[in-house]
């Protein structure tokens, strides 16, 4: 271990976690990395149960999370490059078999800042939402299903 990463460390030792939180509560929104949230995940919905999904799909489903969370979230939003090489778009609910995620919040702005992002061109696509720099998984959908019109099973 260098000199240099043992000082780090020390510093960060001495942090609080009152002062983490401060520091944290103070980085702008959009210049903070994304971190990923499962209080919403919907394993059951009939359109996004993973049913197609096998070991490989889901390990790329992580790989793709931890590649994500490098980012900051207005690289995220607004890098056009990135947005069309990933898949990367907000949902456009009138373009979509459904309306919302349908779910009960205090929020009205939930649904209008609800995102997709694609694992590869034909594997699927991961739906969302954020509030501030979380991104909060609500379905995953291995068969994109959600612009495409298909039927569920």
């Amino acid at each position: 271990m260098s000199k240099k990463s043992k000082e780090e460390r020390k510093k960060r030792l001495k942090t609080t976690p009152e002062q983490a939180l401060e520091k944290f509560k103070t980085t702008q929104t959009s210049d903070a990395k994304i971190h990923f949230r499962f209080d919403f995940f919907d394993a059951y919905h009939t359109f996004f149960n993973g049913s197609v999904a096998d070991f490989d799909w889901a390990r790329g489903l992580i790989l793709r999370l931890s590649e994500l969370q490098d980012l900051t979230v207005s690289f995220f939003k607004t890098n056009v490059r990135f947005k069309k090489l990933q898949y990367v778009h907000p949902i456009t609910w009138e373009k979509t078999h459904l309306d919302s995620f349908g779910i009960d919040h205090q929020s009205p702005d939930l649904d209008e800042d609800a995102w997709q992002f694609g694992l590869s061109k034909t594997n699927g696509r991961v739906h969302g939402f954020f509030i501030n720099n979380f991104f909060y998984v609500v379905w995953i959908d291995p068969e994109h299903r959600l612009y495409e019109w298909q039927k569920p099973n």
